[in-house]
């Protein structure tokens, strides 16, 4: 008997339309078939729905989905169901991006991110998984979404935002999503290090992506400059076209 994970089975769920939420999964659950996935009732998503409300919710939830042993494709579904749940992210968006790198090591932490993070920070956090998709939609291999890296600058542990490949030619990048304004530079900085420090164990080109144009683009591209990490400014879709026509030039 075939199975799969109901990940968005209570989109539209009200406590006393369990009929309504039947007849609403039926029409969309067929996007977010895992195949030979165990499949969830209504009464254990409702649990882990709730479960994501606590305080410290989406660390609980986290430990919770590890004791059930899912896979990453169904951790995927159950924190994409709870994006758009919360209206984090769009249900057609979350469809396309789990199709498209619902598969991709790291998706399933990001999107677990999206879940417990308020509007400004989820943002940030999409818009990675956006670029993400638009490199694979354009080309690119990926390899990873926030790439754990134990950083001697820092003297911790960081992550890299995207890592990818153009045949054996390997990429790391850096996305800013910040607010219209002067960007932190001492940020900036710190993180731009981080990358190279990255780059360099992998032996990767690295680039650093801005949504918006800082009011301090002067002093951020000097920094960068100096550097030799490229940038890009622009939509998640427009700055996947320009790395692809700037490493058509190399």
């Amino acid at each position: 008997m075939k199975t799969v994970l109901l990940a968005f089975l209570l989109l539209s769920y009200y406590p006393a339309a369990d009929a309504q939420i039947t007849k609403t999964a039926t029409r969309i659950i067929q996007p977010f078939v895992a195949k030979g996935c165990k499949a969830l009732s209504l009464k254990t998503l409702m649990r882990l729905y709730q479960t994501s409300k606590l305080v410290k919710g989406t660390k609980i939830l986290g430990k919770e989905l590890g004791k059930m042993r899912l896979t990453a494709l169904q951790r995927s579904s159950v924190y994409s169901w709870i994006a758009v749940t919360d209206g984090k992210i769009a249900e057609e968006e979350a469809r396309t991006m789990f199709k498209s790198i619902g598969k991709i090591e790291g998706f399933a932490k990001t999107m677990r991110k999206i879940t417990g993070a308020n509007a400004n920070v989820a943002k940030g956090h999409l818009t990675e998984l956006r670029q993400a998709h638009h490199l694979k939609e354009i080309g690119f291999t990926l390899s990873e979404i926030g790439q754990v890296f134990k950083d001697p600058l820092k003297k911790g542990m960081t992550d890299i935002d995207l890592t990818f490949f153009r045949g054996l030619k390997k990429f790391a990048m850096e996305v800013k999503d910040y607010q219209p304004g002067a960007f932190p530079l001492d940020t900036i900085r710190k993180d731009a290090d981080t990358l190279l420090e990255f780059c360099k164990a992998s032996k990767c080109q690295p680039f650093f992506t801005f949504s918006v144009s800082p009011a301090n683009f002067p002093e951020i591209i000097r920094e960068l400059d100096k550097r030799g990490i490229k940038y890009l400014i622009g939509s998640p879709q427009d700055q996947a076209t320009q790395i692809m026509a700037m490493t058509d030039l190399e």
